[in-house]
């Protein structure tokens, strides 16, 4: 498990989760992670996307084993969430958060059954983590996808450790 430092929710970045068309997560092979939030805009008669960067924290677990003596690490991982600002349980989230809160995207690789692990599949999933005064407050299931273990669609992309 991983865990980065964070930025806190500042008033207009409120505004922006609550008002994107489309938000998606992303961690990058730095170990940096951000939320970007997508809104459609006319100019001059144009539809155009506007996008914009929230950076926050990340923390990460791999339950999933691939053999003795391998050992790996998560090397990105992304998830979309269309429609954000129609989307009750997102609307809820954003509620619930306050100025100076730290968000924790919280990327888990592999969290299979058995029957996932003798299927070659995956589960990988998403939770968004709000800390406040030091403390984790609140837990918030974004998302999971099942796809087949090395696929490179998967929502969190391993890599093997040196």
């Amino acid at each position: 498990m991983t865990t980065m430092t964070i930025e806190t929710i500042t008033r207009e970045n409120k505004k922006l989760l609550k008002n994107a068309d489309t938000i998606s997560f992303r961690m990058e092979s730095d170990g940096t992670s951000q939320i970007e939030c997508y809104k459609k805009i006319k100019i001059d008669g144009f539809e155009t996307e506007v996008r914009e960067v929230i950076p926050v924290g990340v923390r990460m677990e791999i339950y999933e084993g691939y053999g003795k003596g391998k050992s790996y690490e998560i090397e990105k991982a992304f998830y979309w969430l269309s429609y954000s600002k129609n989307d009750m349980m997102w609307q809820t989230i954003v509620k619930n958060l306050k100025m100076n809160d730290e968000i924790i995207l919280e990327w888990i690789a592999g969290n299979n059954t058995n029957l996932l692990n003798e299927s070659n599949l995956s589960n990988d999933q998403l939770n968004l983590r709000i800390k406040r005064n030091d403390k984790v407050e609140m837990v918030f299931h974004i998302g999971q996808e099942i796809s087949h273990k090395h696929s490179s669609a998967r929502m969190v992309q391993l890599r093997q450790k040196n």
